[in-house]
């Protein structure tokens, strides 16, 4: 098996959110801010209310099971939760919203079909 990087992961999920024509969206947490004002526009995000370790994956299209938002954090095959994504879990699943550790397309196909959406499982 391949190891995918996690954009990689990212971008066939966002394939597979459109073709099923959820309303949802990526927060651009981990965009590249390359240059000599990444510390400045770092900042400025962080002032604006870029919050870390927020899931990779927000879904508003409310979940068959239980009517509510879901929460996916994409990770590779043998990437960790920061602290940060710890808290964030925590903080979600409390509030009774659907959340998910997914490192591969197929486990996002599995969990979304767990909550009740109409897709179909890869075996």
């Amino acid at each position: 098996m391949i190891d995918e990087r996690e954009s990689d992961i990212q971008r066939m999920v966002a394939v597979l959110l459109d073709g099923m024509r959820l309303t949802w969206f990526h927060p651009p947490n981990g965009a590249y801010l390359g240059g000599a004002n990444r510390a400045r526009a770092g900042a400025q995000l962080k002032r604006q209310g870029l919050k870390s370790g927020v899931p990779d994956v927000v879904i508003l299209t409310p979940a068959p099971s239980n009517g509510r938002a879901c929460f996916i954090e994409l990770k590779t095959r043998t990437g960790r939760l920061s602290h940060d994504q710890r808290v964030w879990k925590g903080k979600l699943e409390g509030l009774g919203y659907n959340w998910a550790l997914c490192r591969h397309v197929d486990d996002v196909l599995s969990i979304l079909h767990e909550w009740g959406f109409d897709v179909i499982p890869k075996k």
